[in-house]
């Protein structure tokens, strides 16, 4: 493919990029059980967020580069991301972390 520009370039992988996260996102919300919260059964993708069911994010920032290095590693490894990570809406992940937070 030929590019007349170095900018309409950058573009088109802007764009397959944000198409490639958006893929990886929604294959690992299919594993993790559904997109839905699994507190309130909240149903808009662009509010869900993955929480951690151990407290162990930070963990997980430090392993990996950023989230979408985090999200292809639970796709590659469904049984783990069972384990560690759980489906919630943005505000029962803030309360969540409220809680958590409390606590310490």
């Amino acid at each position: 493919m030929i590019f007349k520009t170095p900018y309409k370039k950058r573009l088109l992988n802007r764009i397959n990029n944000r198409i490639r996260r958006k893929d990886v996102r929604l294959k690992l919300l299919h594993i993790l059980g559904g997109p839905f919260c699994i507190i309130c059964g909240f149903d808009n993708t662009k509010a869900l967020h993955f929480g951690h069911i151990h407290d162990d994010g930070s963990i997980d920032l430090k392993r990996f580069k950023n989230k979408y290095e985090m999200y292809k590693y639970y796709v590659d490894n469904p049984e783990e991301a069972r384990k560690t990570l759980q489906v919630v809406c943005a505000t029962h992940n803030q309360l969540q972390e409220y809680e958590r937070r409390k606590l310490n």
